[in-house]
């Protein structure tokens, strides 16, 4: 076999695998060296004529092939393509059925959600609003006309004083001149008119001693008087200044601590929910914010004991932890919970709480930390306004 047949042979070869998409150029070299090894095992045997001729004709041209090379890899892509095709053609198809479900309760409760934090913010301005109203609704007391009655009082019994020494004078000289007549003898032969003068004389010197001693009273008591009104004024304007002070910081969650001691000290009986709160009052943002984890909490453990909805949107609820944030009739755990809510929203604790008391004892134990905090809140607001009403009532 010569080099040109083999040549031919190669290229006769060649022609069928041209159409084989899979070949690649590393195959097609392969090719070449198989065909080279095919020919003559001994081409160093070969005549040098013969070989340079062949070496001296030109190369024949060869085909242009375009081989396709296909990339052969694992098979498991397609395989996860096809489950997530079709898994998304499930969900498409079963879309109508579950949008109601899952679509209207997270929108729903996406939209609720902005709307109780626009709400919480009016709440939060509401409630500034109000602390400020409060305080300036307890009005400092004129303490002028206090003042002037005191100087009135000091001014009084500075005469008072004056009074006394002159009376007390008055009283040194009668006395004088009592003994001098008690020391006088008899027997320089006094007459009846002159005995008679001298009686009328001590008369009138008594009844001006009693006149002068029943003023001199009439005096201390006025300015006694005076003086525990100015002090009593004095006392009801530092209470109303403390217990502005305790509301304020009720509002703000400060230590109560130094205005009951102020109360205290100016014999104001201060009551039990005030102390309790000595160290500082949740306030009512703080309330507000921590209700809706406390809630969802309660949620899922009521539902957890089988309360709630059945069936699908029942599964559905339990699993997304979805709750409705606007109040809505009914006895289940969801509406109560929104009640509650709705309460809390705008600062009713007290009906929030007695909401709340309706709920299993599951629901409860998860609301347990908040509902204890809002009944401390609750019975200090409530001793601060009852405080109030007694001393405006006073």
């Amino acid at each position: 076999m010569t080099r040109d047949t083999a040549l031919d042979d190669a290229g006769q070869t060649d022609a069928p695998k041209a159409e084989d998409p899979v070949e690649t150029a590393e195959q097609a070299a392969e090719t070449d060296e198989s065909v080279a090894d095919t020919t003559d095992p001994a081409p160093e045997a070969e005549d040098p004529a013969r070989h340079a001729e062949a070496e001296a004709r030109p190369p024949e041209p060869q085909k242009v092939v375009e081989r396709v090379i296909e990339h052969r890899g694992s098979a498991l892509p397609l395989v996860f393509a096809g489950i997530v095709t079709a898994a998304l053609g499930f969900i498409a198809g079963a879309g109508d059925l579950l949008a109601p479900v899952l679509g209207k309760a997270q929108d729903s409760e996406i939209t609720a959600q902005v709307g109780q934090l626009g709400g919480r913010i009016d709440d939060v301005e509401a409630a500034l609003q109000a602390v400020d109203d409060r305080v300036a609704a307890i009005t400092q007391p004129d303490l002028s006309p206090a003042l002037a009655r005191i100087e009135a009082a000091e001014t009084a019994l500075a005469n008072l004083g004056q009074s006394q020494t002159d009376l007390g004078a008055q009283i040194a000289e009668l006395g004088a001149r009592v003994s001098e007549l008690a020391t006088r003898p008899l027997t320089e032969g006094a007459s009846d008119a002159a005995i008679a003068a001298f009686e009328a004389e001590l008369a009138g010197l008594q009844s001006s001693i009693a006149e002068q001693r029943a003023q001199v009273e009439q005096m201390v008591a006025e300015a006694r008087a005076m003086e525990a009104d100015a002090a009593e004024q004095a006392r009801r304007a530092e209470i109303q200044s403390a217990l502005a002070r305790v509301v304020s910081a009720l509002d703000s969650g400060d230590s109560l601590a130094a205005e009951l001691a102020a109360l205290a000290a100016l014999g104001v009986d201060v009551p039990q929910g005030l102390n309790a709160a000595a160290e500082g009052a949740p306030t009512l943002a703080s309330l507000q914010e921590g209700f809706a984890p406390a809630a969802r909490a309660a949620l899922a453990a009521a539902r957890s004991d089988g309360e709630g909805d059945a069936g699908v949107t029942g599964w559905l609820q339990k699993q997304l932890g979805a709750r409705s944030v606007t109040p809505r009739d009914g006895a289940d755990p969801d509406a109560v919970l929104s009640r509650a809510g709705a309460a809390v929203s705008e600062g009713r604790l007290g009906d929030a709480l007695a909401e709340l008391d309706t709920l299993s004892e599951g629901a409860k134990a998860e609301m347990a930390a908040w509902t204890q905090a809002a009944r401390t809140r609750q019975a200090a607001t409530d001793a601060a306004d009852a405080l109030a009403a007694q001393l405006a009532a006073n």
